[in-house]
């Protein structure tokens, strides 16, 4: 594998610990579901890397880079904010945070939005909180407020999703359909998780 240097102004080296499990959470992707790497299929294929890599970070539990729903923000020398935050994704300018029907002909680095903002709201919930010091304030693309089941149960989830349900031509609407299926396996229908999993792909306009 190999990693940028950056420029030492902008961007030191691209070696956070989350990138590190971005990339390699390709790895898990290409041998399981294994989503193309072009429109709807590719943006999911960049959430998952995202969501993989921010939960290596808050497993780690690292004092000097505490978990957070940011990605890279490590080696961001200037803003410390990273390449794309998983709350607000639309913030950096280029990010989707709500699906529509132009969605896969968005770069999958940008469509992927709309992947980590239904992954952020449905472990943290909608609206303003702090977390290990970092400010949050996940809008929903339906006016709706989302309730979180935590990080672990959405990322248990995704991962069963991923590797049972989801085929390399999933597109958001499948990706709705594989997580509620997860959900359905791991903590039954109906239940809150469940709920909960229905009600984030709604707030991010995926039915």
């Amino acid at each position: 594998m190999t990693y940028g240097d950056g420029d030492g102004t902008s961007y030191g080296p691209l070696v956070s610990l989350d990138v590190a499990g971005h990339e390699m959470s390709h790895g898990v992707t290409e041998n399981t579901a294994g989503l193309t790497y072009s429109g709807e299929s590719g943006g999911l294929n960049e959430a998952t890397s995202d969501i993989f890599g921010t939960m290596v970070e808050f497993f780690a539990n690292n004092a000097s880079d505490p978990g957070d729903y940011l990605i890279g923000e490590q080696f961001d020398l200037k803003k410390h904010l990273g390449f794309r935050r998983m709350d607000n994704p639309a913030s950096d300018g280029s990010s989707l945070n709500c699906w529509s029907a132009t969605a896969g002909s968005a770069d999958v680095h940008y469509s992927s939005g709309i992947g980590n903002h239904f992954f952020y709201l449905l472990s943290e919930g909608s609206g303003a909180k702090t977390l290990n010091g970092v400010s949050y304030n996940s809008p929903t693309c339906n006016g709706s407020t989302v309730t979180g089941i935590g990080r672990d149960a959405a990322a248990n989830i995704w991962y069963r999703a991923l590797t049972v349900y989801m085929t390399s031509s999933t597109n958001y609407s499948g990706a709705r359909t594989a997580t509620l299926n997860a959900a359905k396996d791991l903590y039954g229908a109906g239940s809150t998780q469940y709920n909960a999993v229905a009600s984030a792909w709604s707030a991010v306009s995926v039915s």
